[in-house]
């Protein structure tokens, strides 16, 4: 597997993209139904410690800022961030599937601290999961925000607050 140990916050999402962790070698898709735990295997773990003071506010710590909508994120393990995983602020139809958020590649150990794992604002259609066993995320140790009184976002099936297992 892939540790990638940034140094700054990624590059703001201007424009639509896909990134997809699992066209690596070895990862697996989660097959298992809600009320199960996750079988997925992750191969990019993106350890967020060295990234402190940056973001697109100099208060504010992001790993990626989402400027543009129609992303697709999915099997990327994220950790060790003080701030937020994914921000989206008037940003319209995104996708986040199969990510471990505040945990460990292995989805077992929380590497703190604990952080804003989704800040969705302002923004709809935007989707953390779904109705697929394959797009369930594990978010754990972190928060989830939606706010800005915008309708239109789902959140489904996912394990919030768990470890893989589900425990």
């Amino acid at each position: 597997w892939y540790s990638i140990k940034p140094q700054s916050v990624f590059p703001e999402l201007t424009d639509p993209v896909t990134i997809d962790g699992y066209t690596q070698p070895g990862a697996v898709l989660n097959t298992n139904e809600v009320g199960a735990g996750l079988n997925s295997i992750l191969r990019i773990e993106i350890d967020c410690s060295e990234s402190v003071g940056a973001g697109p506010f100099e208060f504010f710590n992001v790993a990626f800022w989402l400027i543009a909508g129609d992303n697709t994120i999915r099997g990327l393990a994220l950790n060790r961030l003080d701030g937020t995983y994914f921000f989206m602020d008037t940003t319209d139809n995104n996708r986040l599937e199969g990510i471990y958020l505040g945990v460990d590649i292995s989805g077992t150990i929380a590497p703190g601290p604990q952080s804003v794992g989704i800040d969705i604002r302002t923004s709809a259609g935007n989707r953390v999961g779904g109705t697929t066993s394959s797009a369930r995320n594990l978010i754990a140790n972190t928060l989830l925000f939606t706010r800005g009184g915008v309708g239109g976002n789902l959140v489904k099936g996912n394990l919030i607050g768990t470890d893989r297992s589900g425990m």
